[in-house]
Formats: C-alpha cells, sequence, structure tokens
C-alpha cells in the first residue's frame, strides 16, 4: 500500500513507521481509553450513592405545598448526588429547638432509617 497524498499530492510525511492516518488512530485509542476511565469513575460513584431520608416540617400553607416542597427537597438531594429512600413531614407550629421535629417523629424517623439502612 502506498503512502497517502497530501493535499498538494505529495506524500504525507512519515513519522518512524507510523503514517499520519495511523497515528490519528492511536490518539483515537488513547481518547477511549480516557471516556473508558471516565465512566468507569461515574459508574463507582453511582454504587456509592449516599442513602437518605428526608424530613420537613410544614409550618405554614397548606399540606399540597408542604409536600411539593419535600418534592423539590428530593430533586435537590438527588441532583447533589444522594439516593432519597424516605421522606417524613410533621406539622408543627414552628421546629423543636432540640429536635427540629418532635419526639415522637423522631422515633418514627429512627425506626425508617433503620428499616431501609439510610445512610443519613
Amino acid at each position: 500500500m502506498g503512502r497517502p497524498l497530501a493535499v498538494d499530492g505529495e506524500p504525507t510525511p512519515l513519522t518512524g513507521e507510523l503514517d499520519l492516518e495511523d497515528r490519528q488512530a492511536l490518539r483515537r485509542v488513547a481518547g477511549l481509553s480516557t471516556e473508558l476511565q471516565d465512566v468507569t469513575e461515574v459508574e463507582y460513584r453511582q454504587v456509592r450513592l449516599e442513602q437518605v431520608v428526608l424530613v420537613g416540617v410544614w409550618t405554614e400553607g397548606t399540606a399540597w405545598q408542604a409536600e411539593r416542597s419535600l418534592v423539590e427537597l428530593a430533586r435537590l438531594a438527588e441532583t447533589a448526588g444522594a439516593q432519597v429512600l424516605e421522606g417524613l413531614i410533621q406539622r408543627r407550629d414552628r421546629p423543636d429547638p432540640a429536635t427540629y421535629i418532635g419526639s415522637g417523629k423522631a422515633q418514627e424517623l429512627r425506626r425508617i432509617v433503620v428499616a431501609t439502612g439510610a445512610d443519613t
């Protein structure tokens, strides 16, 4: 097989034993290797998603608004790389200063975390 011709009709220069086409093919292979490494890193991160249970305190507005707020929080958590396992909403006039949610809801949250294996 002859050497390929450049734009001016002259043979393309060779570098060592590899012509331009072979060198470009090697670059593509190297690029694929980098892409594969990137995909592997993404897959590894997906395996290690933090599993969470979300908690919201509903102080004003309707129950529908509180649920929409929790859905928005879930989307934000997923965007940040978490896997949302469950969500709880508690109606209170104001958050409890000690636990944010009431002690009964805190016990319910504890049971859910244990049952689902959530990280947080």
